[in-house]
């Protein structure tokens, strides 16, 4: 695993343990950085907006500051279902939302078990892991927020950063 952490620009490998957010889309769990968690919210009011690729859900407005929201089953691959949460996560010069079904807790993850992705994985999913770990029982998939959104994806969510 050669993946670089996104606090201190240090290698993942060189971490003991990862602090991340687990949340529950579907059928499945994921954890993300709780460095680049910014906040979890209710689900509130997303406008659709045109021009957006199809897996972002739309815009909403977050102390009156308009972000995008990703619907990450789409993204994903997975059936449409019922989001109650709404995770605002940090990106490079950007916060984005991405709307889940729960969000658990908070979960120390030792790095020595994280695995690599199986290959039966839905195809959707695989492309954005990090690695896979066992925790309790089940399978936890790491996600890599920042390959949700490509250098092509990126174009029409530029205006909402006040980019050019």
């Amino acid at each position: 695993m050669n993946e670089r952490s996104h606090d201190a620009d240090v290698p993942v490998t060189a971490l003991q343990t990862l602090c991340g957010a687990l949340f529950r889309l579907h059928d499945y769990w994921f954890i993300v950085d709780a460095l680049r968690v910014k906040e979890i919210i209710r689900t509130s009011t997303v406008r659709w907006s045109a021009g957006f690729p199809p897996f972002v859900a739309g815009i909403m407005t977050c102390r009156g500051v308009d972000l995008p929201v990703l619907n990450l089953r789409v993204r994903l691959g997975l059936p449409e279902g019922g989001a109650s949460r709404i995770l605002l996560l940090t990106m490079p010069g950007a916060t984005l939302g991405i709307l889940v079904d729960e969000v658990a807790e908070l979960l120390s993850l030792p790095v020595a078990d994280i695995r690599p992705p199986p290959s039966f994985l839905p195809p959707g999913i695989a492309p954005f892991l990090i690695g896979v770990a066992s925790v309790r029982g089940e399978s936890i998939m790491l996600l890599d927020i920042d390959r949700l959104i490509s250098s092509e994806d990126e174009l029409p969510l530029v205006a909402l950063r006040g980019g050019a």
